[in-house]
């Protein structure tokens, strides 16, 4: 089964209003069957993850859930996009 890869971490020096974006990183596999799996122990990525995904388990360092048509349509009915 084939799985994209998308990782998010701060650049060094990178000025941000939230420290948490500075001192957090996140690594974030999303499946081919559309399966998200969330390495952070970050609370606001979790916030932002929990907007647009069915979370299934949390872990202390794991974040396990799905993105289905209903978690998608409820963020875009709040006006939330990805851009």
């Amino acid at each position: 089964m084939q799985s994209f890869l998308y990782s998010y971490r701060p650049r060094a020096g990178q000025e941000s209003q939230e420290s948490v974006l500075q001192t957090s990183s996140a690594n974030v596999i999303v499946e081919s069957n559309f399966k998200v799996y969330a390495y952070t122990d970050s609370i606001l990525y979790r916030a932002i993850l929990k907007l647009f995904m069915r979370v299934d388990y949390i872990l202390p360092n794991l974040y396990v859930g799905m993105l289905t048509r209903e978690s998608l349509k409820k963020a875009f009915k709040k006006k939330i996009t990805t851009a």
